[in-house]
């Protein structure tokens, strides 16, 4: 099973390239899709597979006029990563500027991209940080912990 996983710092180029960890590449393949978050200032990537899958769960769970508006979103601003010799994508500047990433000054240039099980993630280094500090960590702690025990690895 294909786990995306830690928190990388890389850097953005002139050319709206960063460097995606060795890792994920391996894991994403010669090409992923890069997309729009629905709520957050991220963007999020998907081997093709697992877009794939993502979709049908949508799918499943949305009547057909809000699922046509669901791919509307995410495809209207989204794009394809291919990584270069390098291990570099470009990632067009609208979507970088839809997170709030410039390459005009330093400190709007940094970013973070992590990894999250199936999926990953690319945040505006500052915006990921506030992220952090607005999560809800004690009721996500007590949503878990009401969890059934053999969801949390118990189970004998």
């Amino acid at each position: 099973m294909m786990m995306l996983l830690g928190t990388h710092t890389p850097t953005i180029d002139a050319q709206y390239r960063i460097s995606f960890p060795a890792k994920f590449r391996t894991m994403l393949g010669e090409e992923f899709l890069i997309v729009r978050h629905l709520e957050n200032p991220c963007l999020r990537f998907y081997a093709l597979d697992e877009w794939d899958k993502y979709l049908e769960r949508l799918e499943a769970h949305l009547d057909q006029g809000d699922f046509e508006d669901a791919l509307e979103y995410y495809y209207a601003e989204s794009t394809s990563g291919t990584p270069d010799s390098l291990g570099r994508v470009r990632i067009p500047k609208e979507l970088w500027e839809i997170i709030g990433v410039t390459i005009d000054d330093e400190e709007s240039k940094q970013i973070v991209v992590i990894g999250c099980g199936k999926y990953g993630e690319i945040w505006g280094k500052s915006a990921y940080e506030e992220h952090k500090k607005s999560r809800p960590t004690a009721e996500l702690n007590a949503k878990v912990r009401a969890c059934p025990s053999r969801l949390k690895g118990n189970e004998r």
